[in-house]
């Protein structure tokens, strides 16, 4: 009866704690989010200090994609002082790795952010790449103006070089004379 009695508590016990952390751990979710958290934990100046200031939500879901979680958190900078809440986002990559990375609220963290989700999102992929094959296109013909108006300077200066060689020579001749 003691054994039971024992038994009976540990269950308890373990089942109680599952009930207060959410029973996160249990789901394919749950764990996606806990490798999530450790692999951004692991990158900030203060480990401890990390917070999170709201719930994981699912921040774009695709179908025959896996869906990508986002969380606001926060952490210690290198000042020891909490900044602005950044964004977390994670998914289940390809090999079956969480993939996470943080997101400051800029124009560099909204181009970040959507380069993230166009990892789970094919639209969105082909969205940014033809958005950088255009500023290449436009880096292109920037180069080749660019190149047009040297050519155009080099000629000119080959040409008033000559004006001046020539007009030197005229004023050598009229000295000459």
């Amino acid at each position: 009866m003691k054994k039971h009695t024992c038994f009976v508590l540990k269950i308890s016990l373990g089942v109680s704690i599952l009930l207060l952390t959410g029973c996160e751990i249990l789901t394919t979710e749950g764990r996606l989010l806990s490798d999530c958290r450790k692999q951004i934990i692991s990158n900030l100046n203060d480990p401890s200090s990390y917070r999170e200031d709201g719930k994981p939500i699912v921040a774009q879901s695709i179908k025959g994609e896996p869906p990508v979680y986002s969380w606001p958190m926060n952490a210690r900078n290198a000042m020891g002082g909490y900044g602005n809440s950044v964004e977390a986002l994670c998914y289940n990559g390809k090999t079956g790795m969480a993939e996470a990375t943080v997101i400051e609220n800029s124009d560099e963290g909204k181009a970040k952010r959507n380069e993230f989700l166009s990892q789970t999102n094919p639209e969105l992929k082909r969205q940014l790449d033809a958005q950088k094959a255009e500023i290449l296109r436009a880096k292109q013909e920037y180069l080749n103006v660019l190149e047009e108006g040297n050519r155009r300077i080099l000629e000119a200066n080959k040409r008033a070089s000559k004006a001046s060689d020539e007009y030197l020579e005229y004023m050598r001749k009229l000295n000459q004379q």
